[in-house]
Formats: C-alpha cells, structure tokens, sequence
C-alpha cells in the first residue's frame, strides 16, 4: 500500500493516531478497563480510546498496511461518532449492550462508504469479510453484522466486489493485484 493512501486515511480522523505495539496498547487500555477473556487472547489491531480528556486511536503497528487501512476506518469511524455526539456514544436510556452495538454498526459503515468514496477496493474486501466472518464468541460483533448485513451500503459493497469478481473470472484469471488502487 502506498503512504500516501494511508496519509489520506489518518488525515480522515479527528482525533490524533498512535502506533503501537501490543504490549503499548494493553497497557493504554488496561489502565482503564479489564480486558475480557477474548480481548487477552486475540488481541487487538487498534482501538478508539475516549476515556482521557484527549481521545486517540491507537493501532497495533505490526499489521500489514492494508490491514492498518481497514482497522483504522473504522476506529475513525468510532471517533467520528463520538466527536458528532451519536446516540451510540450519547444514549443515557440505552442498554450498555445496544449502544455497543450501535457503535460497531456505525463504525463499519462508515468503514465501508469511505472505502467507496475514495477507492480502497482491497480494503473494502478485509472490512466486508471480516463483518461477514463475525462468530457468535464476539456477541457485540456478531450481533452488529447482523444488523449491518441488511442496511443499503452492505448490499453495495457485495455488488461491487461481486462484479469485480465475474470481471477477473471473465479474464480468465483472478490476480487481487490488478484490482488494487494503491
């Protein structure tokens, strides 16, 4: 992925990115909340932390680039939400459980317009597979994808990868690559 896509996705947040490795960020967050039993075991890849009086987004920086790109989407999209004040962050009379998952959804969907928006083809691919992969183990997740899977952007992306698909099948040969806008 070229630096400058990148650029262009921090330059999208509207709170200060870190990088950091595992260990940073468990301890960014430990200094807040417990971790749950899932969280220790499979990590993170980045996190919107708005417990201090300065929030940020950190990223876990041995993913790959096209990795950070999509787990940065959408923790910008958690920053977003909170920055406008969404109900998701704001809602005093909602379950704990139902705005966590009003989160998750707002977060990937504005994951996935973004990488409409500005072309992040590959990108789109990590977010809508990983949104379509959910298991019950990450309730909050799970639930959210759900819920996204029947909103109008979900069936755009799927119509646009599944055209990019039947395109590279007609050529005779699948290469991710030709697809790629980085």
């Amino acid at each position: 992925m070229r630096k400058q896509k990148l650029e262009q996705i921090i330059a999208l947040s509207p709170v200060p990115v870190k990088f950091l490795s595992q260990t940073e960020i468990k301890k960014a967050i430990q200094r807040h909340m417990p971790l749950t039993d899932i969280e220790s075991k499979y990590g993170f890849s980045g996190l919107y932390l708005s417990f201090d009086d300065e929030p940020f987004i950190v990223i876990w920086k041995k993913k790959s680039n096209l990795k950070i790109a999509a787990t940065l989407l959408h923790e910008i999209g958690h920053a977003t939400c909170d920055k406008k004040n969404c109900k998701c962050f704001t809602c005093k009379s909602c379950d704990e459980d139902d705005a966590e998952v009003l989160s998750e959804v707002h977060a990937d969907e504005f994951a996935l317009k973004k990488c409409i928006e500005i072309n992040l083809i590959d990108v789109l691919r990590i977010r809508f597979n990983k949104i379509s992969n959910w298991d019950s183990d990450y309730k909050v997740q799970y639930k959210a994808s759900k819920i996204l899977m029947k909103k109008p952007i979900w069936k755009r992306c799927k119509k646009i990868l599944d055209i990019l698909d039947i395109y590279a099948k007609k050529m005779g040969k699948y290469r991710k690559e030709k697809y790629e806008i980085w």
